[in-house]
């Protein structure tokens, strides 16, 4: 029987409740020969690592890692390379930066957070009009770059379709699992470009503004809160598997 590819956002998602990561894990244990296991987060290996550990969250196959901007294998921590060039293709970080000095709310992200396939910043309380100036601007300068905006702060610029849910397609691709049989998880807008593909979502009862009035066919909005949300949306997904 072909097996499952679950991918989740940690934190906010996985992370935020003690008790309900710790029942995530019980319910990875049970059912871990018929799922395949990937963290997307907007955090980096190394620090994903950290937080496996602390936490005890079950091993993952693989982590996709700054909003997508980069797939290691767990644990060896070997990047997937075919992925890593395609995000490198036409990207500059320094461009992206020139690009955009002239606006003065944006403030840089800790290095920790950059990356040569994302620019990362603060950005408080962006609405519509402003987001779209930032993208004419990098379009007027000859970027293509997608920008993701989430929890009402976050601002990450990423190479043009490179993203969470890309990410996610190329494993799958490269784990030959079914599009059908692939569910998302998550809390807020770095994690919308996965929820966008069509595939089953579980949106967790915490989320962010930007998912919580997000609907489509094939999302469960469930009514519990970070990991008890997602194991309550898996129950639901793997169920209707069954039936």
């Amino acid at each position: 029987m072909e097996r499952s590819l679950v991918v989740s956002d940690v934190d906010g998602t996985l992370l935020g409740d003690e008790d309900g990561t710790r029942r995530f894990g019980e319910f990875i244990a049970e059912h871990r020969d018929s799922l395949k296991l990937v963290y997307a987060s907007g955090r980096f290996f190394y620090s994903l690592v950290e937080s496996i550990h602390e936490h005890h969250l079950p091993a993952p196959d693989a982590i996709i890692c700054g909003v997508g901007s980069e797939i290691r294998d767990y644990p060896s921590g070997e990047i997937d390379k075919p992925w890593q060039r395609r995000v490198l293709q036409d990207f500059h970080a320094g461009d992206v930066r020139d690009a955009l000095r002239s606006f003065p709310r944006l403030v840089d992200q800790p290095q920790a957070c950059q990356s040569p396939g994302k620019v990362s910043y603060f950005l408080h309380g962006a609405d519509a009009t402003q987001l779209n100036a930032l993208r004419k601007t990098l379009k007027f300068k000859g970027i293509h770059a997608d920008i993701v905006y989430s929890s009402g702060r976050d601002l990450d610029i990423m190479p043009e379709g490179v993203n969470k849910g890309a990410a996610t397609l190329h494993i799958a691709e490269r784990l030959d699992i079914s599009h059908n049989k692939i569910i998302v998880c998550g809390d807020s807008g770095n994690d919308l470009p996965m929820f966008r593909l069509g595939l089953h979502g579980i949106i967790v009862a915490n989320a962010q503004p930007e998912l919580v009035d997000y609907h489509r066919p094939g999302l469960f909005h469930a009514t519990k809160p970070c990991a008890d949300g997602v194991v309550q949306g898996l129950n639901y997904w793997l169920m209707e598997a069954v039936n």
